[in-house]
């Protein structure tokens, strides 16, 4: 009997122990969560929401939006006095801005598909610390470059297309746009080499992607091998510092025997 009270007693002290150290936890991310809204506040003078902490520390990381942009999603790194060591609100605001305007252009080329800019390599001005958000998207342009990083173009951009419906198929106006009109109408006359991937997905599939994608500001791996396993993918170059570099004829005839399935 005493034995089993013994054991009883360890339980619930161990219990206590967990929901001590839970506690704490949970407190700790919650007092992180302020120090981040109060380092970015003091920063830009503007409140955020934090949507996610990760480390600990020294250094940590926020997962942070505007309050009144929450489409804008960034990461802010803090030091252990609570103070912003880096964040990506600049790159983030302009990217934003950037795709905001491609994604309507490419919606007219693809009208029931899911459009993700994955990735644009952009560079601020050396030196540059005047407040971005009081200038407008042309200036913010034409003091940025954009750069060919690692074997990855600029721009890579990808289309998840309902593979019953596709594109409106004229891969001509297409091709323009992304060797000439992108540049010209987006850029201000700045060259933005480019990298389309194509999928072709099931209409479930597609939804799955746009949910997954809206909530995920990481790549993930698995997920995109998921993608890969389930549907038809083509890929083209619009970057002439490649050698991968695909020309109007090519671009026209694998394009159409893309969506024709042959």
């Amino acid at each position: 009997m005493k034995k089993k009270k013994g054991r009883g007693i360890a339980l619930y002290v161990i219990i206590l122990i967990l929901l001590f150290i839970l506690a704490g936890c949970t407190g700790l991310e919650n007092s992180k969560e302020k120090i981040a809204k109060k380092g970015l506040k003091e920063k830009y003078n503007e409140d955020f929401e934090v949507h996610e902490i990760n480390g600990s520390g020294y250094d940590w990381v926020a997962t942070v939006s505007p309050v009144n942009r929450p489409d804008i999603l960034f990461k802010a790194s803090f030091l252990s006095d609570g103070s912003v060591e880096s964040d990506g609100y600049y790159y983030s605001y302009v990217m934003y801005e950037i795709k905001k305007t491609i994604e309507k252009d490419l919606k007219h080329f693809y009208p029931n598909s899911y459009i993700r800019i994955k990735e644009i390599y952009m560079f601020r001005k050396e030196g540059d610390e005047s407040d971005f958000r009081e200038k407008t998207l042309e200036e913010l342009i034409s003091e940025a470059t954009f750069e060919t990083i690692s074997g990855n173009s600029g721009c890579i951009i990808e289309v998840f297309m309902d593979k019953d419906t596709g594109s409106i198929k004229d891969y001509e106006a297409e091709y323009k746009y992304y060797t000439e009109i992108i540049g010209e109408h987006v850029l201000e006359g700045k060259m933005l080499p480019v990298t389309v991937a194509y999928y072709l997905v099931e209409k479930t599939v597609l939804k799955k992607i746009e949910d997954y994608y809206k909530k995920d500001l990481d790549y993930d791996s698995y997920f995109q091998n998921e993608i890969r396993g389930e549907c038809k993918r083509m890929s083209a170059c619009f970057d002439e510092r490649q050698n991968m570099f695909i020309e109007k004829e090519e671009f026209i005839t694998e394009r159409k025997k893309f969506e024709d399935g042959k």
